[in-house]
């Protein structure tokens, strides 16, 4: 299969790691929404793969990256959290998987949390391993959640949390 997209989705609600029981920010609804129509598009497109890296250690256990990998079948390439492949990796990886690619022609779009660090760290490092040349590379900031929204979001959790401590408001 002759790819010409690639789509990297960097730690899909990571935010959510330390509070698995509060409810989902807005903005973090917002995203999977986003991130749920981006996997519908790579689905309808033949010619794109989702690459997924996971903030935990083993992907398996990560229900979004399940979930995508029934969708997308063997255009879904999860990693675990700090994974990184070099150029030869990311070969033997699609050889095995019989996807093909030209690093000239092939785009990439990444888009994740927290799009001013982990986003661009592995988008970097990905496009480093498959020797895609910078003009090809977007990253996208509307379909992220940026250090500003985490902020935001763990303010929002914090004030949930005092008021369910001390409060005793139901959770949301």
């Amino acid at each position: 299969m002759q790819i010409k997209n690639i789509e990297i989705l960097v730690h899909p609600n990571c935010c959510q790691i330390y509070t698995p029981n509060l409810p989902l920010h807005d903005r973090q609804r917002d995203l999977l929404d986003i991130w749920n129509a981006r996997v519908e598009a790579i689905l309808k497109d033949k010619e794109s793969i989702l690459i997924y890296y996971s903030f935990l250690p083993n992907s398996c256990l990560d229900t979004l990256a399940n979930k995508y990998s029934q969708i997308l079948k063997d255009r879904f390439i999860p990693f675990n959290f700090m994974d990184t492949l070099n150029k030869s990796e990311f070969n033997e990886l699609f050889k095995s998987r019989g996807i093909t690619y030209s690093s000239i022609d092939t785009k990439i779009i990444v888009y994740g949390e927290i799009f001013e660090q982990c986003v661009f760290a592995n988008g970097w490092q990905t496009q480093l391993g498959l020797n895609i040349p910078n003009s090809n590379i977007q990253y996208c900031k509307e379909n992220s959640l940026t250090y500003q929204d985490s902020i935001i979001i763990d303010r929002w959790k914090r004030r949930l949390m005092i008021e369910q401590i001390y409060f005793n408001k139901p959770k949301i």
